[in-house]
């Protein structure tokens, strides 16, 4: 099928990763679905660029007793009015996050540590466009029409 595949060249040790490096970095909304966590709770998973870099964040807001701790954050980091669940709104957002490293199956992996509040990003780097990566990832935005809710309000997408 693909006649110029070689399979005498792989070497799973010769591809590696580097994480995002532990620090304030600007971020920006690329995707984010609407699902359930494993304990049943209505979940947001978000996907975010980072400025300067290749690699991707994922983060989860799940709806339990830290939802409110966790989501004010992130519409204040975004410039998102608190309690838009609109994810079409998200697309494109850029805001900041601290990036810290967890030990994966023997390796780092970059995690949001927490959302930088807007009056604090002042001294993180304007966003950098790596047009060469946007270019090779630009793909639709997913959304889903289900209703995130929390303990106060209820809002549909």
């Amino acid at each position: 099928m693909f006649a110029n595949y070689n399979t005498d060249s792989y070497d799973p040790n010769a591809v590696s990763f580097e994480p995002i490096p532990i620090g304030a970095h600007r971020i920006r909304v690329e995707e984010a679905e609407e699902g359930t966590s494993k304990n049943g709770n209505a979940m947001i998973k978000v996907t975010f660029s980072v400025s300067g870099h290749k690699g991707k964040l994922f983060h989860y807001f799940v709806d339990n007793e830290w939802i409110q701790r966790n989501l004010d954050p992130f519409f204040d980091s975004f410039g998102i009015q608190p309690g838009n669940f609109n994810l079409l709104t998200r697309r494109g957002k850029v805001g900041a996050c601290v990036v810290k490293h967890e030990m994966y199956d023997g390796g780092a992996r970059a995690r949001i540590s927490y959302f930088v509040l807007k009056s604090k990003q002042k001294d993180i780097p304007a966003w950098k466009e790596d047009w060469a990566a946007r270019k090779s990832s630009a793909r639709p935005f997913k959304v889903s029409s289900a209703v995130f809710t929390d303990s106060s309000r209820t809002t549909s997408t």
